[in-house]
């Protein structure tokens, strides 16, 4: 009789797992209007701004006085703008 429970465990856990890798693969994301892309950029910028910020304040504490410290960096402004197939998910 016990196993009878454990057959259902694992016909609802084999059920589960179907579904969660069947709805993954949709892709419940619309595309980005060019507003929204245009968005989505203007916010990475400023992200990135904020964080070329904080490293340069971050490397420029002076920790030891037998390592050199950091002054100035450069950082490149051009960015690649990639889209995942499967996702639909905006990369820089």
């Amino acid at each position: 009789m016990h196993y009878f429970w454990w057959i259902s465990i694992a016909a609802f856990l084999l059920l589960t797992i179907a579904l969660a890798v069947i709805f993954r693969r949709k892709s419940w994301r619309k595309p980005l209007s060019e507003g929204g892309l245009r968005r989505e950029k203007r916010s990475f910028h400023i992200e990135r701004e904020h964080l070329e910020a904080k490293f340069l304040k971050l490397a420029s504490l002076h920790v030891n006085a037998d390592l050199p410290r950091w002054v100035d960096c450069d950082f490149e402004d051009d960015v690649a703008y990639v889209r995942s197939r499967s996702t639909g998910e905006l990369s820089a």
